[in-house]
C-alpha cells in the first residue's frame, strides 16, 4: 500500500473541531492499495467534515445503514459526527484523495454549495487540485492555512457543480434542476448587459413558457424578478464597497436608464433590507442616490 498524509497540527482520530478561522484543511492525503486493506468504521465519526475523492477503482461506503458502490470519479462526503464507514470494495487496486476540514464557516459553505453526507458522481479528475492543496500543507509556507482552504474551495465548488448528479440514471426532475441552475449561474455571468427570457430558455433547451414554469415552480420566482433583484443585489455591494457615481453602478448592473435603476434600487431597498438600513444609510449617502 502507497500511502501519504499531511496535516496542518497533530492529528487525533475524533479529528479537530477549529472555529477559529472560516475555513481550515486539518489534514489531507492519498492513497493506493493493490489488496484489500479492509474498511474504516468510526462509529461516531469525526468532528470535523471528510471528503474522499475515488481516482480509480471501487470503494463501498456507508451512510444512515445503506451501502453505496463508489466508482471511478465519484465522490463521497461525511459531516461531522456522522458514522463513518468506507473502505475497497474488492481485492482491484484503487487510488483515493481524502481530507478533512473545519472552520466557523464550514457548514455554511457545504449549505450554500448544496452539499452534505452523501455520494457525488463528479465526472471530473480532482487530482490536481488536491495534490496543490497537499503540497500547501505540506511545505506550510506562509499562507498555507489560506492557500490550502482555497485549493479546498475549489473542490467543493466542482462537486457542487455535478451535485445534480446521482448515483444511477438521471432523473426528469433532475435534469430540470440542472438546467435552470445552468441559466442561475448564466444570469450571474452577464447580469452587467442585457439578457432576454428567450435567450435563457435556448441556454436550457426548453421553450420559453415550460422554461419560465419551471424556473417558478423551482425558486417560487420568475426568471425576470431574479435577474431585476441579482441586478439590484449587486448595485447595492457596488453602492457599499466603492465611490462609484450612480449613473456607473447602473451601467456596471445591466441599466441604461439610471431614472428607472435609482426608482427600482429603491424599492429593492425598502423590500429586501430593512434590517440593514442603518449599515447603508451612511454609504447611500455618499452618492445621490436619492437626489436622482
Amino acid at each position: 500500500m502507497k500511502a501519504l498524509a499531511v496535516y496542518r497540527l497533530l492529528d487525533l482520530e475524533q479529528g479537530h473541531e477549529d472555529l477559529s478561522e472560516y475555513l481550515l484543511v486539518n489534514c489531507a492525503g492519498y492513497y493506493e492499495a493493490e489488496e484489500s486493506f479492509g474498511a474504516t468504521h468510526r462509529l461516531y465519526g469525526r468532528k470535523d467534515w471528510y471528503l474522499a475523492f475515488n481516482r480509480a477503482g471501487r470503494m463501498k461506503y456507508m451512510h444512515k445503514k445503506l451501502m453505496y458502490d463508489i466508482r471511478e470519479n465519484m465522490v463521497f462526503i461525511y459531516a461531522p459526527n456522522d458514522e463513518q464507514y468506507y473502505g475497497q470494495a474488492d481485492d482491484n487496486p484503487i487510488e483515493n484523495y481524502w481530507v478533512h476540514f473545519t472552520g466557523y464557516g464550514a457548514a455554511s459553505i457545504m449549505e450554500k454549495l448544496g452539499l452534505t453526507s452523501g455520494v457525488y458522481h463528479v465526472d471530473k479528475d480532482l487530482t490536481d487540485y488536491f495534490e496543490k492543496m497537499i503540497d500547501e500543507l505540506a511545505n506550510k509556507f506562509y499562507g498555507f492555512e489560506a492557500a490550502s482552504a482555497a485549493w479546498l474551495l475549489v473542490i467543493l465548488t466542482e462537486v457542487a457543480r455535478y451535485a445534480h448528479s446521482k448515483v444511477g440514471p438521471v432523473s426528469t426532475a433532475d435534469r430540470r434542476y440542472s438546467e435552470i441552475a445552468k441559466t442561475v449561474q448564466y444570469i450571474k455571468d452577464n447580469y452587467h448587459r442585457k439578457i432576454t427570457i428567450k435567450e435563457l430558455a435556448e441556454l436550457s433547451h426548453f421553450s420559453v413558457s415550460y422554461y419560465c414554469s419551471i424556473f417558478r415552480d423551482i425558486l417560487k420566482k420568475s426568471p425576470q424578478q431574479y435577474l431585476l433583484e441579482y441586478r439590484l443585489y449587486r448595485a447595492s455591494d457596488l453602492v457599499i464597497r466603492t465611490r462609484l457615481s450612480i449613473r456607473e453602478i447602473a451601467a456596471m448592473c445591466g441599466y441604461n436608464d439610471q431614472l428607472y435603476f435609482s426608482k427600482k434600487y429603491k424599492q429593492f431597498l425598502d423590500a429586501h433590507l430593512p434590517s440593514i438600513g442603518k449599515c447603508i444609510v451612511t454609504p447611500i449617502k455618499r452618492h445621490p442616490m436619492t437626489q436622482v
